[in-house]
Parts: C-alpha cells; structure tokens; sequence
C-alpha cells in the first residue's frame, strides 16, 4: 500500500483541472483560459492539456490569418510559454521538485 493515494489524487486533480479548462473554453473569455491553462502548466508535470485547450480555442473561435496569415495565434502563444516553463521550474528557488503536485 505506497503511494497508491497520491496517484490517484493527482489523477483527480487533473481530470478536474481538465474539466475546467474545458468548461473555460465554452464559457469564459480566451485570455481566461488561457490564464489558467499557464497557472496549470505551472503546477503540473507536464501539462499538455492546456496545449489542447489552446488550439480548441482558436478552432472554434480563432480569426483566419488574424497574424501575419498564421491563424493558430494562441495555440502557439501556449506553445511558446509550455517551453519556457520548463527551464523556469528549475531556475526558481521556491519551486521545489515534487512528485506529482497535480
């Protein structure tokens, strides 16, 4: 009996997160979701989730070539800030490098 509990209270609490961005992406404004899916990106190991959710947002509500004709502008935004994240949680000093915080 290990650390059977703390898998699967990380698995719920990304199947929350998870539903919330999904929920975000219907009913609350892009940069909102945005917001959370970098808050999510943060405190998750590797939340590609919130990848997904970006690129949900620009199919459903994104304009055609709205930069420089590349209409997949926050999906890409998301991209960028998931790669920079991780360099960032090494670099902190109050970021420690728990297992499994969600």
């Amino acid at each position: 009996m290990g650390g059977g509990g703390n898998r699967r209270r990380v698995i719920i609490s990304r199947l929350a997160a998870d539903l919330a961005l999904l929920a975000g992406v219907f009913l609350g404004p892009w940069w909102l979701v945005l917001a959370a899916a970098v808050v999510f990106m943060f405190l998750c190991d590797s939340f590609v989730e919130g990848l997904f959710a970006a690129l949900f947002l620009d199919l459903l509500y994104g304009a055609p070539g709205v930069f420089l004709g590349f209409p997949f502008v926050i999906t890409a935004t998301a991209a960028v800030i998931f790669i920079m994240i991780f360099p960032l949680k090494r670099s902190l000093i109050f970021y420690s490098r728990r297992e499994g915080v969600l």
